[in-house]
């Protein structure tokens, strides 16, 4: 609470606290009090807002103030130090309130009111007084927030869905829940708004007045939201625990479906393992539980369709695997007749299927692209050893194809030499695969090596780099080609000899990425000063931008200084200091210069920014001293007043302007300093501004001059009003004082207020001062008409006092009686229209307006002075005013009543709808269907509730609910709800006629549409069930007929149709398909009558009907398929194989003799293209059929019996010699005339080739003339071939060397004619640049000179390699393209210079400019202006239109603006130069102006004359050489003579070009300049090659001596290499290596051509002290690299003879051995080839860099690494030991295992289960004896292992040859399996203390054994235990424990338990407790261990009952025995004898 109302309270105590009100602080300001009926002097107040006093002289009068629109609510209002003061308060127009009091409390029951407080005297004849008055809200908020709080606390807790439901409905709840918590958030923050905003706005923002308020009504609505979210969640957490059980459950079933179709898979794969006759006794019952294991898993999918609801379904596991137990029963084993036979198939099609891929892959081997032929000569080889291997072996076995008879006796020799076959086939195989994979890696690898750095080459290929370093860049490009070259070359001659390995180019390649490091280090210095020429050219722009951009202009707008002129020596000096940089200049110099830069950007700104203040200053005076005159000029002197102007102006404002001139005269001086004396000045003229304070002085002198010339204007008025009273003094009269002179007293004295007032306000308010002065003015009109307004005062106030007594208490009480009537009759939203047109706030024309316009009226009549003339008016309207109060109060009530009427009808017809729609509702659930089928009917009615039906069109047909009673309540709040009642009324019949239409239409449609619906739910009965039944059995009668009539080959048909025949009962279906119909149809007629809506799980069940027959056609027809397909495909195998081993006979002979593989696949062809024609048809049918072959196998069997009649081996081989010799035959005629071809080849060479290539022809002619003869030429054929091709050979050599010869002089006339074309491309484009720089004026600069050395580098470059053009491709090239980059890196540079000169012209053209201005004597001002926007265009043009600083793409555009702007600014700058000059005042020289052209025009011509002197000096020399010297130079005189000649012609044209410029020349002189000085320079260049080439010729004689001295030393070296070759070549010998041969022989041909190459050198003598021998580099590597690599490899052979090793290791490791040694040792194992592998990667990463000085210590790494290689082949060795005295055989567990299983080891693993032993406490014992006894590998000990091992000891198999030859375990499941079988415990006797309990099995599986646990307690023991007949067979072990006992129930013979219910064993038992049973387990006949539950109470009564009837015979009355007691009477023969009659 503020301050100010604590004081009230403290003064005037209440009853309650104040922290609960608020001030509201409406009555602080006194300005808003008005006053009403004073008859004495105005209140006087004291003080301001906030704090203030009032005093009434008189007390007749009132105070009121009227507050606006206060909310509903109870208000206090107070006084402090209150004297004779009374408060009323007027509510609106309610009676006033009052308690004569200071203090008054009042309430407010509108929802808001304008309320009126009075103050007055309690004595009117009495003054009265009052302090501070103060209104406060009464009301406790904190209270009002706990309430809120309170409620909010009780919302409902909000519930969460679980959180991993991720539905949708579920992520709708969750955004539900954040939602509802954020509402929460909001009410809970405004409810603490309203404990911490207590205030007005609070209180009406969340109507706190209203009841509920809005939070409240917040809370209610939340609370119905969280109540209904509540229930939401509760339902869906329902749903969801329903799916989550459903999922389990389903997937609990899916489970069995799994195990069920794993355990029908085990047999399964039996009968697909055995043979035919197997398949086809057992095939047809594994298809059909697999069908009903699919409709299983499909009725399982359908159940639990709709997860969400619940669902009850019945197990079918037991059923099916009873059928599968059956199957497994009927499984033959009699398929040992055709092992031997089948394995020497196998085998045979192995070696076959080697042979083949052995071929084919070798056949197919080849090199990388490029290369492919370079094994053709190994692969030679390789195909004769598998070939010859091959046909020995087949030709060899002992069983023949078909013959099975006598297999078995021959099958282990005849499969030992097919495994040694294929173990020789698959060693070619893989050392011809190693070869080639191992040189194909190495030569990708090599050029991927080489490509890298290629590629990082290329990336450094044409750099544009400056002129002078153009050469060396090129060289080091040369150098780093020939390299590059020289390494691939090598790589690929490596390749070609088959010893390519990484030593051969790793150096090389590194030693280029050293070239390329030095190379791209060298770029890295050169870039750098191209930078600082584009930063200086930056800096140049960022002056002349910024600059441009500052206030440097003067309160005219002329620019007072030129800052970029300021610079122009600083860029020049930058310029210098770019210039004296080169490569060789330190980071530290190019940094300086380039922080020089950066810092002459800073004092730029530094600069600019300082000027730019102090121009500010001065112009902020300059404006301020304007400012005061304008004030001065327009100041009003009133007539009579003593003030004079002119004192002010020449003292006070001529002081201020004269300081002002010298503040001017200090900024034009220091614009004309130079940069850091302009900067200095400037600042210092900034700092004297600061302390000048100009702004203040003029403030000052304008407080000044008002005060004193405002004060004598007032003193007029003053003296008039005083001349005026006194004129009236006389006499006195009723208000005189008041009406008199109060005003102009108030005025007056207001007037001298203000004076004091604006005197003391800073700064001087000169618009306050010019109103005291009018308004001093108007005072005085106003005393003057005082005196005309006095006599008519009295009558005007007599006739306003009537008015008031008339009009004020009647229209006040009319008013508050139509409030009161309004609020207690309409509600919301009329009361508010009525409020508001009673006395709304915003309502300019409500009844409470009219009545204050009123009251305002007749104020205003005594105001005007009207009040007499104005009586009879304001007395009418007075009248009036009651009459409309009453009417609004009839119009009222008629409102409210017709509402009523309307809400009545508007609930009658909702609650009809919400009937019909409940009455609808509960029809469609009664009868399950979907609420859609009366969607319309319920879409209707919503729609009727809600916003109405629309018709067709989309226009509203019947309107709803909403709309109507949307309107209603419109038409309510507007007050028209009676005049609108008879249309309300009809539009709410309307909706209810309507509603009662849709109730019709229910009743008599509802039960059609149920039909209709059923219809729609079974339609695809008819549509879909019936023709899938029909054509399913259509298509089986379609399918067995086309194998019956469809196939035509008589073999074929003869092999399948005794197989078909078996299945003619297809055609039964016919009949149970129409029984099926006729069910259906019965059963929907049954639903249709009972209203039923079919459910889509209720037609599912009937669709399962057809499904299942459908599946059981499909089933049937499937193993019609099966076994027919099965006969096809037996009888393809064997046709196939016969057809095939003919074909591949001939294959192998036609192949030995010699006929290539094309041809032998041409000569097969036929043959062939039969037999794959046959695979063809037959791969296509079984996969488009499904492996369907049955009828595309009459087309193979067609195919087939065509293959062997189309082998023809004669033919094939003379086609393959003619084919031979006519190729090679035309080859020879073709290479003749290629050979003649070659027009460019070596004549010697040619002529001399050709006559060897005549013959070689003859040769060939006479060998084909023996081969068609020959009559042997199976076995000559070879030869004759290879003798052919030799020759060809040769033929091919001998035009090859001629070729050569040829292409070399072909390729470079070539490269010689494209580069001379690029060449003359280059100067074409040179020609261009120079030309487009040479156009324009700014591009002096620019450096022409290094891309003419770029293009004179190419052309020098071809004319050095002419001859050797190809070899140096790379370097032309690479110059080239350097060239071209130069190009383009000039242009960019002529963008640059050119703007950068045209800027500097602009700103010598500003500063021109401001010279001529002020020294012009010839331009007037107006051309002066006119200059200056021409100026500022072209600067503009400058920036807009020569934007681009890099590469511009549109390089005309550029050249056409700069060519304009050039010509513009150059003739505005020689004009504006021209028009004026200034002299040196004390010599009188020009110093700056006059024309500038002729002083430019004499340097350039100055510049000419030594240029011109420098080229005769020249010629002079030339002509000065002797004539040996000439005759030495040759050609190169005239050359030199002609260039000089030409250097002479372009200085003439340069300086016919300067002399045409004009003005342009101001702009171009630098650029002439520069031309001139490289004019210069060439003639310099030129005078030195011209003394260069003169001493080249004297020097000649002195190279040779030099020659002959290099070649001694040289030779010497070679011969040291020789040594170092010839002692590394009995090193390999000494290891055993030969394949380093050809590697050293590579090594001794470089030796000799370095022998070679210096000889030659020597005769040549171009032998110098630099020269080596020729690769003596790659002489000196190659060595040292055959001595790492002949010492590497020998290393990688001992470690590959590891690997053998590791091998026999792994094999020792499969097969049967103790689990834990085996996990052992494995672990061992892979540890070992861990090592290995690191010990081969090791050897792998151990590379040799090629170093020689590190070769000494890489040998002894690879000694090191053959070590270790030997310890990991020991330590394998190991293990395989140790595998082999861990092996067992499963069942064997004797402690001396012989691999035989006996019922010895039977009983040994008995008696461990019985005794409770472990697996873990057994292997603790014997390892080898827990393995073998854990059969199913789980690591547990039960019955489940006893049954497998009685398996294995009756097996009729040798058990060992069973180990040896199955996998490690049986294939029996694992653990213990849960079941549905169940074993109960009941006593069904006792005598003598001894009770006897049955044991009772109740099982659906079938079982062989089992194991139950006894449990007894303490006290109780077992006398004995028996087995029941459901046991014989079985023996029954017992074994007594701490617990009690186990039972073991096993057969040795593995038989079954009978039955499936009832007593399995009796125990009897002595002692006091009760025998329970646990840890029952039962093992099935495939040893599945299931573990057995206990039975509930129901079991065990059946089990008394079952023992009592075993212990009784019953009969019935026809004498019958039955099994049991039946319903009725039976006759009992008990166990005693006796007989009894029971009735049952």
């Amino acid at each position: 609470m503020q301050k100010k109302v604590l004081a009230s309270l403290l003064v005037a105590p209440m009853a309650f606290s104040a922290m609960a009100d608020i001030n509201l602080g409406l009555l602080e300001n006194p300005t808003g009090w008005e006053s009403t009926g004073i008859t004495g002097d105005d209140p006087i107040f004291t003080g301001g807002e906030g704090n203030y006093a009032a005093t009434a002289v008189i007390g007749t009068g009132v105070l009121k103030q009227t507050l606006p629109s206060l909310p509903k609510g109870t208000y206090r209002v107070s006084l402090q130090n209150a004297d004779n003061v009374q408060i009323s308060a007027t509510v609106g127009n309610a009676a006033p309130i009052a308690n004569g009091s200071s203090e008054i409390e009042f309430t407010v029951t509108a929802p808001e009111a304008d309320v009126t407080i009075r103050i007055f005297a309690v004595d009117q004849s009495q003054t009265f007084s009052f302090a501070n008055p103060a209104i406060d809200l009464v009301y406790d908020f904190d209270a009002r927030k706990n309430a809120l709080e309170a409620l909010l606390n009780g919302v409902p807790a909000l519930q969460e869905v679980d959180a991993d439901n991720h539905s949708a409905v579920a992520e709708d709840l969750r955004k539900q829940l954040a939602d509802l918590q954020n509402e929460i958030a909001s009410i809970q923050a405004d409810i603490n708004r309203v404990g911490s905003e207590q205030t007005l706005d609070t209180y009406k923002e969340f109507e706190l007045f209203n009841t509920p308020d809005k939070i409240e009504s917040a809370i209610a609505a939340l609370t119905d939201k969280a109540t209904s979210y509540n229930e939401a969640v509760a339902t869906e957490k329902a749903t969801y625990a329903t799916i989550q059980a459903n999922t389990t459950a389903q997937a609990a079933l899916l489970q069995e479906v799994t195990d069920l179709r794993a355990a029908l898979k085990v047999e399964t794969d039996k009968i697909d393992a055995a043979s035919e006759y197997v398949k086809g006794q057992c095939s047809a019952d594994a298809t059909a539980i697999s069908s009903d294991i699919d409709s299983y898993e499909a009725s399982i999918k359908a159940a639990y369709a709709d997860l969400s609801k619940p669902v009850s379904f019945d197990s079918r596991k037991d059923a099916i695997s009873a059928d599968i137990t059956d199957l497994a029963a009927r499984i033959a084993a009699a398929v040992a007749d055709e092992a031997a036979y089948n394995e020497f198939q196998a085998k045979k099609a192995e070696l076959m299927n080697e042979f083949d891929q052995a071929s084919t892959i070798v056949a197919g081997l080849q090199g990388v692209e490029g290369s492919t032929d370079i094994y053709n000569d190994e692969i030679a080889g390789w195909m004769k050893t598998i070939n010859d291997t091959y046909n020995d072996t087949m030709t060899g076995f002992g069983i023949k194809t078909g013959e099975i008879t006598g297999a078995a006796a021959l099958v282990a020799d005849d499969v030992a030499a097919a495994d040694k076959a294929i173990a020789t086939i698959k060693g070619v195989l893989e050392s011809a695969q190693a070869l080639v994979k191992a040189q194909n890696e190495a030569i990708v690898a090599a050029r991927e090596a080489y490509g890298e750095v290629a590629d990082r080459f290329s990336g450094i290929l044409h750099k544009a780099v400056p002129a002078q370093y153009v050469a060396e860049y090129q060289q080091r490009i040369a150098d780093i080609q020939d390299a590059l070259s020289a390494v691939d070359q090598n790589i690929e001659d490596e390749y070609v000899n088959h010893d390519l390995t990484a030593d051969d180019y790793r150096d090389a390649l590194a030693a280029i990425g050293t070239q390329i490091d030095s190379l791209e280090d060298f770029l890295s210095h050169v870039t750098p000063l191209i930078d600082l020429t584009y930063d200086l050219a930056a800096l140049r722009a960022y002056v002349l931008d910024y600059s441009s951009k500052a206030d440097l202009k003067d309160a005219e707008g002329k620019s007072i200084v030129d800052i970029y002129a300021k610079f122009q020596g600083t860029f020049t000096s930058l310029q210098g200091a770019i210039d004296d940089l080169n490569l060789e200049s330190s980071e530290q110099d190019i940094k300086d210069v380039k922080d020089a830069i950066a810092d002459e950007k800073v004092n730029a700104t530094k600069l600019v920014d300082m000027f730019e203040a102090a121009n500010k200053g001065v112009k902020a005076f300059s404006l301020d001293l304007s400012d005061l005159q304008t004030v001065v000029d327009g100041k009003t002197i009133i007539e009579g007043s003593s003030y004079n102007k002119s004192t002010f102006i020449n003292g006070t404002f001529k002081t201020l302007s004269e300081a002002l001139a010298g503040f001017n005269n200090d900024l034009t001086a220091a614009a004309a300093l130079d940069a850091q004396k302009c900067y200095d000045a400037a600042k210092a003229l900034h700092e004297s501004l600061e302390q000048y304070a100009a702004a203040d002085k003029v403030e000052a002198a304008t407080a000044e001059f008002e005060k004193d010339a405002t004060e004598a204007n007032y003193k007029v008025a003053t003296d008039l009003l005083a001349s005026v009273k006194a004129s009236h003094a006389e006499g006195t009269y009723f208000g005189q004082a008041d009406v008199d002179f109060t005003a102009v007293d108030t005025e007056v004295g207001k007037i001298g207020s203000d004076i004091t007032s604006a005197e003391a306000t800073t700064p001087c308010p000169v618009d306050t001062f010019t109103a005291i002065d009018s308004a001093i003015e108007e005072v005085i009109k106003a005393i003057n008409g005082v005196q005309d307004e006095i006599n008519a005062l009295k009558d005007n106030q007599t006739a306003y006092d009537a008015l008031v007594a008339l009009a004020s208490p009647a229209l006040d009480d009319a008013l508050a009686d139509l409030i009161a009537h309004n609020n207690a009759t309409s509600l919301t939203p009329a009361r508010e229209y009525y409020d508001n047109l009673i006395q709304g706030a915003s309502n300019d024309s409500s009844l409470k307006a009219q009545i204050a316009a009123l009251m305002e009226a007749i104020d205003k009549a005594l105001t005007d002075k009207k009040a007499v003339e104005l009586t009879s008016q304001l007395t009418g309207e007075i009248n009036s005013m009651l009459q409309t109060i009453a009417k609004t109060k009839n119009d009222i009530t008629l409102n409210e009543n017709a509402h009523n009427s309307q809400l009545a009808s508007s609930d009658e017809v909702r609650n009809y709808i919400s009937d019909l729609l409940e009455t609808i509702g509960n029809a469609v659930s009664e009868s399950g269907a979907d609420p859609d089928m009366v969607a319309d009917w319920t879409g209707t009615l919503n729609d009727l509730l809600n916003e109405g039906t629309l018709n067709e069109d989309g226009s509203v047909a019947v309107n709803g609910l909403v709309p109507v009673d949307r309107d209603v309540t419109k038409a309510y709040g507007e007050g028209a709800s009676n005049a609108n009642d008879s249309r309300f009324q009809a539009a709410y019949q309307q909706i209810l006629d309507a509603a009662k239409g849709v109730a019709s239409a229910f009743d008599s449609e509802y039960g059609d549409r149920i039909i209709e619906t059923n219809t729609n739910t079974t339609g695809s009965w008819s549509d879909n069930w019936i023709p899938a039944m029909n054509d399913q059995y259509r298509a089986a009668i379609n399918e067995y007929n086309s194998y019956t009539y469809g196939i035509h080959n008589t073999g074929y048909r003869e092999a399948i149709l005794p197989v078909l025949k078996t299945h003619e009962d297809i055609y039964q279906y016919s009949a149970r398909i129409t029984q099926i119909v006729s069910d259906f149809n019965q059963w929907l007629k049954a639903q249709n009558d009972g209203r039923h809506v079919i459910t889509a799980e209720e037609y599912a069940a009937q669709v399962k009907v057809a499904t299942d027959l459908i599946a059981e056609i499909e089933g049937k027809v499937n193993l019609m398929v099966q076994q027919v397909n099965a006969a096809a495909k037996a009888y393809y195998n064997g046709l196939y194989s016969q057809c095939w081993s003919a074909i591949n006979d001939a294959r192998t002979a036609l192949t030995a003799a010699g006929v290539s593989a094309d041809n032998v696949t041409a000569a097969l062809a036929v043959a062939n293209g039969h037999l794959s024609s046959a695979e063809t048809l037959f791969v296509q049918a079984e996969t488009a059929n499904t492996d369907n072959v049955i009828l595309p196998m009459d087309a193979v069997a067609d195919q087939l019996d065509q293959v062997k009649p189309a082998i023809d081996l004669q033919t094939a081989l003379l086609g393959q010699w003619n084919q031979s010799y006519g190729e090679a035959s035309t080859e020879l005629s073709a290479l003749v005339e290629e050979l003649n071809s070659y027009k460019k080849a070596d004549d010697t060479l040619k002529a001399g080739n050709l006559d060897k290539l005549n013959a070689i022809i003859g040769q060939a002619a006479d060998l084909n003339a023996t081969a068609t003869a020959d009559t042997d030429l199976i076995n000559n054929l070879r030869q004759d071939l290879a003798n052919l091709a030799d020759l060809l050979s040769q033929a091919r050599d001998l035009v090859a060397e001629v070729k050569a010869s040829n292409d070399a002089n072909v390729a470079e006339d070539q490269a010689l004619a494209d580069y001379t074309a690029q060449i003359e491309d280059l100067n074409a484009l040179y020609n261009e640049l120079a030309e487009y720089v040479n156009s324009m004026a700014g591009t002096g600069d620019v450096d022409l000179e290094a891309v003419r050395n770029a293009i004179d580098n190419v052309d020098n470059l071809v004319k050095a390699h002419e001859g050797h053009l190809v070899a140096n491709k790379g370097l032309i090239d690479g110059a080239i393209n350097t060239a071209k980059g130069q190009i383009e890196t000039t242009y960019g540079y002529t963008f640059q210079y050119e703007k950068a000169a045209l800027e500097s012209l602009l700103s010598d053209t500003k500063v021109a400019f401001n010279d001529a201005k002020v020294n012009s004597k010839t331009l007037t001002a107006e051309e002066l202006e006119t200059l200056n926007d021409e100026i500022d265009l072209l600067a503009g043009r400058i920036s807009t239109e020569l934007l681009n600083q890099g590469a511009a793409t549109d390089k005309e555009t550029f050249r056409t603006s700069a060519l304009d702007i050039e010509q513009k600014l150059s003739a505005i700058y020689v004009k504006l130069m021209s028009s004026y000059t200034i002299e040196d005042s004390e010599s009188g020289d020009v110093v700056s102006g006059g024309n500038p052209l002729p002083g430019i025009l004499a340097d350039l011509d100055s510049q000419y004359n030594t240029v011109a002197e420098a080229i005769a000096a020249g010629q002079a020399v030339l002509n000065a050489t002797s004539e040996e010297a000439k005759a030495e130079l040759g050609g190169k005189l005239a050359t030199f003579t002609s260039q000089y000649e030409a250097l002479r012609q372009a200085l003439d044209n340069e300086k016919a070009d300067w002399e045409a410029e004009g003005d342009v020349i101001v702009l171009s002189q630098g650029k002439y300049a520069e031309a001139m000085d490289n004019l210069l320079k060439q003639v310099n260049t030129l005078d030195s090659e011209v003394k260069a080439a003169v001493k080249a010729a004297q020097d000649e004689a002195d190279r040779k001596a030099a020659s002959d001295a290099r070649y001694e030393t040289l030779a010497a070296g070679l011969q040291s290499y020789q040594d170092t070759l010839d002692a590394l070549r009995q090193t390999a010998a000494d290891f055993g290596i030969t394949s380093w041969d050809g590697f050293l022989d590579n090594i001794q041909e470089f030796i000799d051509n370095a022998r070679t190459d210096l000889d030659s050198k020597k005769a040549a003598f171009t032998l110098t002290d630099s020269s080596e021998l020729l690769n003596e580099a790659y002489i000196s590597g190659q060595l040292t690299s055959a001595t790492a690599g002949i010492h590497r490899q020998y290393t990688s052979t001992e470690i590959s003879k590891v690997n053998a090793d590791l091998t026999a290791a792994t094999e020792a490791l499969s097969g049967n051995i103790v689990p834990s040694v085996k996990a052992e040792l494995t672990q061992q194992l892979a540890a070992l080839k861990d090592r290995f592998q690191s010990l081969n990667d090791t050897f792998n990463a151990t590379g040799f860099n090629g170093n020689a000085d590190e070769l000494q210590s890489y040998i002894v790494i690879l000694e090191g690494l053959r070590t270790a290689a030997a310890t990991i082949a020991e330590e394998a060795q190991s293990i395989s030991s140790t595998a082999a005295d861990n092996r067992f055989t499963p069942g064997d567990v004797n402690l001396e295992p012989d691999g035989v299983v006996t019922v010895a080891d039977v009983q040994m693993v008995i008696n461990w289960v019985g005794e409770g032993v472990t697996y873990t406490e057994l292997a603790q014992e014997s390892p080898r004896q827990a393995a073998a006894a854990d059969i199913n590998g789980d690591q547990e000990l039960n019955i489940a292992d006893i049954t497998a091992i009685i398996r294995l000891a009756l097996d009729d198999n040798d058990s060992e040859a069973e180990a040896t030859q199955a996998s490690p375990r049986m294939a029996i499941a694992r653990g213990v399996r849960a079941s549905s079988n169940v074993m109960g415990a009941a006593v069904i006797a006792e005598n003598d203390g001894v009770r006897t309990y049955a044991l009772t099995l109740n099982n659906t599986d079938t079982f062989v054994g089992g194991q139950i646990d006894i449990i007894l307690p303490s006290g109780m023991e077992i006398v004995s235990a028996t087995l029941t007949d459901r046991a014989t067979g079985h023996d029954l072990y017992m074994f007594d424990n701490a617990q009690g006992a186990r039972l073991i129930v096993a057969s040795l013979s593995n038989g079954e338990i009978r039955g499936n219910e009832g007593p399995l064993v009796l125990v009897e038992v002595r002692g006091h407790g009760v025998l329970s049973t646990d840890n029952v387990v039962f093992a099935d006949n495939a040893s599945t261990a299931m573990k057995v539950g206990k039975a509930d109470t129901s079991l065990i009564e059946s089990i008394y009952n079952g023992v009592e009837n075993a212990k009784k015979t019953i009969y019935n009355v026809a004498g019958q025995m039955m099994r049991s007691a039946q319903r009725g009477i039976n006759i009992i023969r008990h166990s005693d004898g006796s007989t009894t009659k029971e009735m049952h």
